[in-house]
């Protein structure tokens, strides 16, 4: 215990006792900082476990998607503020589904590739880059594309392949489907965004988006429930 200095004790005593000391240099002195609390509203997903309208503390990227399910809105939003912002506290109030449907849109990949490359999709932002090799067919890339969207389980979709009705054997649809059903179901979707991005010569790729309107579910329940979580922002 040589190495523990002390600055009331002297380091002579040798009466047998308990000493006790306190130092308080390097407390917090004056006022302390006010708690931060942020509350976040948005809709969860079909595999929340949450229930909706009630307020909850997160802490983590992982307990947002096992809270609100992965790739939900909610999810997404409270996972970008904690890699932002590990100070303030957290609360999010979940909203259950909106009106209308959970159809995104289809992605068309039709034709044959003629040389090799890659086929480079974005989807509500994320990059999602397939290899072609010349000979490819578009129904083959759809396969592909299919498996990546699945191995993203972050995104606000999910996806699966729909052959072509005709005599087309080298088309393919890729049906989108978002997880929660609302105003902002929709998801950007486009190819090649940055430069050095490009199609494969032969390949033909179109997105045909839902038609008809989302709307919001309602967030009276949840504005009640604020009052619960004293934040001091929204």
């Amino acid at each position: 215990m040589s190495d523990i200095s002390f600055n009331a004790i002297p380091s002579d005593v040798r009466v047998p006792l308990t000493y006790i000391e306190f130092d308080n240099s390097n407390a917090v002195s004056g006022t302390p900082a006010p708690r931060q609390r942020v509350l976040m509203f948005g809709q969860s997903g079909s595999k929340a476990s949450a229930a909706p309208d009630v307020p909850v503390r997160i802490r983590s990227g992982s307990q947002a998607s096992a809270a609100f399910g992965q790739g939900s809105m909610l999810a997404l939003m409270a996972d970008a503020f904690l890699n932002a912002n590990r100070v303030a506290e957290l609360w999010c109030i979940p909203q259950g589904s909106g009106t209308g449907n959970a159809a995104v849109g289809e992605i068309s990949l039709s034709g044959t590739a003629g040389e090799n490359g890659s086929l480079v999709t974005y989807i509500a932002g994320q990059r999602l880059a397939v290899s072609v090799a010349a000979g490819a067919t578009g129904a083959a890339l759809a396969d592909l594309l299919v498996a990546r969207i699945k191995g993203q389980p972050d995104l606000p979709v999910t996806a699966e392949v729909r052959a072509d009705s005709g005599d087309d054997d080298t088309h393919a649809n890729v049906v989108l489907s978002a997880k929660f059903i609302g105003a902002l179901s929709a998801v950007d979707v486009r190819w090649n965004y940055y430069a050095g991005e490009t199609t494969p010569y032969g390949i033909i790729t179109a997105f045909k988006a839902a038609t008809g309107k989302n709307g919001n579910p309602d967030i009276s329940a949840s504005i009640a429930g604020w009052a619960i979580c004293n934040t001091n922002t929204l």
